[in-house]
C-alpha cells in the first residue's frame, strides 16, 4: 500500500503523461490494497495534487485515465469516489486462441460466448469481456491488449480456453497474481490453475444406457479426437454388443471423411451392423445424419443415435436422435465461482467436472 505521506514525483519524469500514469498506477494499487473501498470517496482534487506534488493539468489526466479504466467516478458536486463495482473485482477475461468464423472456431466456443450474457444478469455488475486470437509466438495486437489489462488489474480473473493456456506462463500473468481457472485442459497442462472438464465417462454411460432401454443391441461409437473415451469392455457392461472397429477416433483433420466411416458402418446384413451409434463430437452429427438417411435407414425405427450437442443449442433437431451434452452455463458459472474462491484465499478443487445432460434435463 502506498504511504499516506506527501509523494513528490516531480524529479522522476520530465513528461506530464509518464508523471500522470505513475500517479495513476500509485492510486490504482491504493485501491486494489482496499485504503479506498469500492463506492468510497477519494480526497479532493486539490489534496491529491497536494499528496503527489504534481501539476493539476497532470492530476486532471490522471483522473481522466483511471476513469477510463473503470476505478473512479466522479459524482456531480460531491467529488471523487472509487467504482462502484471497480474493473479488479468485477470485470473477467474469457481468452480464446480464435475468433468466430474462423476454421478452428467450434461449436463449444460459441457456446460459451453466447451464453456469457445469460450468466451476467445473474451476477449485478459483473462482465465477460472476450479476448480473442490470444496465441504464443508473434507479437500481436490482442495479446498486447490482454497484458496490459492484466498488468493494470482491469481483470478479476482469466479463463483460459484450449489453445490459450501458455498465458498461464506469461511473467506478467504470473506476477500479476491474477487468478486464473482453465476449460477442458489436461490438469498438467494447466500450470497449478483448477481445471473445469466435462465429465466424459458419465456422457457415455448416460449415452450406451438409454441405448440398452431402447431395446438396441450393437452400439458404434464416432468422435472426432485422437482417442474414443469409450471401450468395447464399457459398451458390453451395458448390455450392447460392439467390434474395436467401431469405436472411431475421427481426427479433426479428417472430419469430412464421416460420411465414409458410416457407410462402412452401414455396410453390413441389417441383423448384424449396429442398430446405435453414438456420436460424440457435435461437429460429426450433420454428415453423420445425412449419410444415414442417404442409405435409407429410419432413425429412431432401425436405429437409434445419441449425439453429443453444446447446451444451450436453439435448433431443434427434426429427427428423432437423443442429444446429450454439456452446459456452457455450467461451465461459466464454475469458472466464477472459482476465481472468486482464489480471490478470498480460498484453495479451489484442482478438477471440477460438468456433468452431461439429455435435452429433457435441461
Amino acid at each position: 500500500m502506498v504511504s499516506d505521506q506527501h509523494m513528490d514525483i516531480s524529479t522522476q519524469s520530465p513528461e506530464n503523461g509518464s508523471r500522470g500514469r505513475i500517479v495513476a498506477n500509485r492510486i490504482r494499487e491504493q485501491i486494489l490494497g482496499g485504503r479506498y473501498a469500492p463506492g468510497s470517496q477519494l480526497p479532493t482534487f486539490d489534496n491529491l495534487v497536494k499528496e503527489f506534488g504534481i501539476s493539476r493539468a497532470t492530476m486532471q489526466l490522471t483522473i481522466r485515465q483511471l476513469k477510463e479504466e473503470g476505478f473512479v467516478k466522479s459524482v456531480h458536486r460531491s467529488g471523487l469516489f472509487v467504482s462502484d463495482m471497480p474493473p479488479h473485482l468485477h470485470r473477467f477475461g474469457l481468452i480464446f486462441a480464435s475468433s468466430p468464423g474462423a476454421k478452428d472456431w467450434n461449436r463449444f466456443l460459441a457456446a460459451l460466448t453466447a451464453e456469457s450474457p445469460v450468466v451476467l444478469r445473474q451476477r449485478e455488475g459483473m462482465q465477460i469481456i472476450p479476448f480473442n486470437n490470444i496465441t504464443p509466438g508473434a507479437v500481436q495486437d490482442s495479446t498486447d491488449q490482454l497484458i496490459t489489462e492484466v498488468m493494470i488489474h482491469r481483470l478479476a480473473g482469466l479463463i483460459i480456453t484450449q489453445g490459450t493456456a501458455f498465458m498461464l506462463k506469461r511473467p506478467e500473468v504470473i506476477q500479476s497474481g491474477i487468478p486464473c481457472v482453465a476449460i477442458n485442459h489436461v490438469e498438467r497442462d494447466a500450470f497449478g490453475a483448477p481445471v473445469i472438464n466435462t465429465d466424459e465417462p458419465m456422457f457415455y454411460r448416460k449415452a450406451l444406457a438409454w441405448l440398452a432401454e431402447r431395446g438396441r443391441k450393437r452400439v458404434a461409437v464416432l468422435a472426432m479426437r485422437q482417442a474414443v473415451g469409450v471401450t468395447v469392455q464399457d459398451c458390453e457392461s451395458a448390455g450392447l454388443k460392439t467390434r474395436p472397429h467401431w469405436i472411431c477416433p475421427i481426427g479433426s483433420e479428417f472430419g469430412g471423411q464421416t460420411k465414409f466411416v458410416v457407410r462402412l458402418l452401414l455396410d453390413y446384413p441389417p441383423e448384424e451392423r449396429p442398430d446405435a451409434i453414438i456420436l460424440a463430437t457435435d461437429h460429426l452429427v450433420e454428415e453423420a445424419l445425412g449419410t444415414i438417411h442417404d442409405a435409407g435407414i429410419a432413425i429412431g425405427r432401425d436405429l437409434d443415435v445419441v449425439a453429443h450437442c453444446n447446451w444451450p443449442w436453439p435448433v431443434e433437431s427434426p429427427l428423432p436422435i437423443a442429444r446429450l451434452g454439456f452446459h456452457s452455463h455450467a461451465f461459466l458459472n464454475t469458472a466464477l465461482d472459482l476465481i472468486s474462491m482464489i480471490r478470498q484465499g480460498q484453495t479451489p478443487p484442482s478438477k471440477t467436472l460438468i456433468p452431461a445432460l439429455f435435452e429433457h434435463e435441461l
